[in-house]
């Protein structure tokens, strides 16, 4: 599983990770109010849910509109399938966007990313991007990745800048 902190809300939100045995994956969302400590599981409105999936990377970023939103990316839904999928979760409505990059007309697919799990993100806030690096693509130990891509938040778009890597990288 992995999780953040809302600050706007007091809470940690998680989200995936192994379900009830080794085999299976959760898409479960549950939230862990600070205050009251108590936990509960978050539903969406909507009936668009995400894959169950581990190895995934999370992290809360603020949209245009200075909302507090949750970047899911990629992951593995079992051993030998590492996704690509761009999920938004709206923790005030409780309402999940995937972006699965199999729209050819959608500008935000011309960088996307290769399917990876085991990876890193994080919030530039700066920027208002999301910086996405490394991870594996195969369960073997020669599969780890060295690239990074951003994605643009307010332009909804992935971009894979190059990197001039030096010796000693």
């Amino acid at each position: 599983h992995k999780s953040v902190y809302s600050k706007k809300e007091n809470s940690i939100y998680v989200f995936g990770g192994f379900g009830g045995n080794l085999h299976s994956r959760s898409n479960k969302l549950f939230q862990l109010k600070l205050e009251s400590l108590e936990w509960t599981e978050r539903k969406p409105i909507n009936k668009t849910i995400p894959k169950g999936r581990v190895h995934h990377s999370m992290t809360m970023f603020f949209d245009k509109d200075n909302e507090e939103k949750v970047f899911i990316f990629g992951g593995r839904n079992n051993p030998n399938t590492p996704l690509n999928d761009l999920i938004i979760l709206d923790t005030k409505l409780i309402n999940y966007t995937i972006n699965n990059n199999n729209d050819s007309n959608d500008k935000s697919t011309s960088s996307w990313p290769t399917p990876r799990y085991r990876h890193s993100s994080t919030y530039n806030t700066e920027e208002n991007i999301i910086i996405i690096f490394g991870g594996k693509t195969k369960s073997s130990s020669t599969s780890a990745l060295d690239d990074y891509y951003y994605y643009d938040i307010n332009n909804n778009i992935f971009n894979k800048p190059s990197v001039n890597k030096e010796e000693g990288y």
